[in-house]
Protein backbone atom coordinates (compact mmCIF):
# COMPACT_ATOMS: atom_id res chain seq x y z
CA UNK A 1 0.00 0.00 0.00
CA UNK A 2 2.80 2.44 0.88
CA UNK A 3 4.60 1.56 -2.35
CA UNK A 4 1.53 2.34 -4.48
CA UNK A 5 1.02 5.65 -2.69
CA UNK A 6 4.68 6.49 -3.22
CA UNK A 7 4.41 5.72 -6.96
CA UNK A 8 1.29 7.87 -7.29
CA UNK A 9 2.95 10.81 -5.53
CA UNK A 10 6.10 10.31 -7.61
CA UNK A 11 4.05 10.26 -10.83
CA UNK A 12 2.27 13.48 -9.89
CA UNK A 13 5.57 15.16 -9.01
CA UNK A 14 7.22 14.05 -12.26
CA UNK A 15 4.23 15.27 -14.26
CA UNK A 16 4.27 18.67 -12.55
CA UNK A 17 8.02 19.01 -13.12
CA UNK A 18 7.67 18.09 -16.81
CA UNK A 19 4.88 20.66 -17.25
CA UNK A 20 7.11 23.31 -15.65
CA UNK A 21 10.04 22.31 -17.87
CA UNK A 22 7.97 22.45 -21.08
CA UNK A 23 6.61 25.90 -20.21
CA UNK A 24 10.14 27.09 -19.41
CA UNK A 25 11.51 25.71 -22.68
CA UNK A 26 8.63 27.17 -24.65
CA UNK A 27 8.73 30.69 -23.28
CA UNK A 28 12.45 31.11 -22.62
CA UNK A 29 13.99 29.38 -25.63
CA UNK A 30 11.53 28.42 -28.37
CA UNK A 31 9.65 31.74 -28.38
CA UNK A 32 12.93 33.65 -28.50
CA UNK A 33 14.09 31.55 -31.44
CA UNK A 34 10.85 31.95 -33.37
CA UNK A 35 10.09 35.59 -32.60
CA UNK A 36 13.51 37.09 -31.97
CA UNK A 37 13.14 40.86 -31.88
CA UNK A 38 9.53 41.62 -30.95
CA UNK A 39 9.73 45.19 -32.23
CA UNK A 40 10.19 44.10 -35.84
CA UNK A 41 6.53 43.01 -35.86
CA UNK A 42 5.24 46.39 -34.66
CA UNK A 43 7.59 48.62 -36.65
CA UNK A 44 7.75 46.75 -39.95
CA UNK A 45 4.24 45.23 -39.94
CA UNK A 46 5.63 41.85 -40.98
CA UNK A 47 3.30 39.33 -42.53
CA UNK A 48 2.68 36.23 -40.43
CA UNK A 49 1.53 32.81 -41.55
CA UNK A 50 -1.37 30.73 -40.18
CA UNK A 51 0.89 28.60 -37.98
CA UNK A 52 2.35 31.71 -36.35
CA UNK A 53 -1.16 33.12 -35.86
CA UNK A 54 -2.24 29.88 -34.20
CA UNK A 55 0.46 30.04 -31.53
CA UNK A 56 0.82 33.83 -31.12
CA UNK A 57 -1.48 36.84 -31.11
CA UNK A 58 -0.57 40.36 -32.12
CA UNK A 59 -2.89 43.08 -30.85
CA UNK A 60 -2.90 46.73 -29.92
CA UNK A 61 -3.12 45.75 -26.24
CA UNK A 62 0.48 44.57 -26.35
CA UNK A 63 1.77 47.30 -28.64
CA UNK A 64 1.61 44.94 -31.62
CA UNK A 65 4.20 42.65 -30.08
CA UNK A 66 3.57 38.90 -30.43
CA UNK A 67 2.19 37.24 -27.30
CA UNK A 68 1.43 33.54 -26.75
CA UNK A 69 -2.17 32.61 -27.53
CA UNK A 70 -4.48 30.45 -25.43
CA UNK A 71 -3.82 27.61 -27.86
CA UNK A 72 -0.09 27.98 -27.16
CA UNK A 73 -0.73 27.60 -23.43
CA UNK A 74 -3.02 24.59 -23.92
CA UNK A 75 -0.63 22.91 -26.38
CA UNK A 76 2.35 23.40 -24.06
CA UNK A 77 0.35 22.06 -21.13
CA UNK A 78 -0.68 18.94 -23.08
CA UNK A 79 2.88 18.25 -24.24
CA UNK A 80 4.18 18.61 -20.67
CA UNK A 81 1.40 16.40 -19.32
CA UNK A 82 2.04 13.66 -21.88
CA UNK A 83 5.79 13.84 -21.32
CA UNK A 84 5.28 13.53 -17.55
CA UNK A 85 2.93 10.58 -17.93
CA UNK A 86 5.33 8.74 -20.24
CA UNK A 87 8.31 9.34 -17.94
CA UNK A 88 6.37 8.25 -14.86
CA UNK A 89 5.15 5.14 -16.69
CA UNK A 90 8.74 4.31 -17.66
CA UNK A 91 9.89 4.75 -14.07
CA UNK A 92 6.95 2.66 -12.89
CA UNK A 93 7.88 -0.12 -15.32
CA UNK A 94 11.47 -0.06 -14.06
CA UNK A 95 10.41 -0.29 -10.43
CA UNK A 96 7.90 -3.06 -11.17
CA UNK A 97 10.58 -4.96 -13.11
CA UNK A 98 12.98 -4.69 -10.17
CA UNK A 99 10.26 -5.86 -7.80
CA UNK A 100 9.62 -8.93 -9.99
CA UNK A 101 13.35 -9.77 -10.07
CA UNK A 102 13.57 -9.49 -6.28
CA UNK A 103 10.69 -11.98 -5.84
CA UNK A 104 12.49 -14.67 -7.86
Amino acid sequence: MKRKLFLVILSIAITMISIFVTFTLNFEFISNLIIGDECKYSVNSLETNKLFDLFYTISSDTGYHPEPSYFNFAFTLCIGLLLGIFVSMAIGQCTIGQKMKNKK
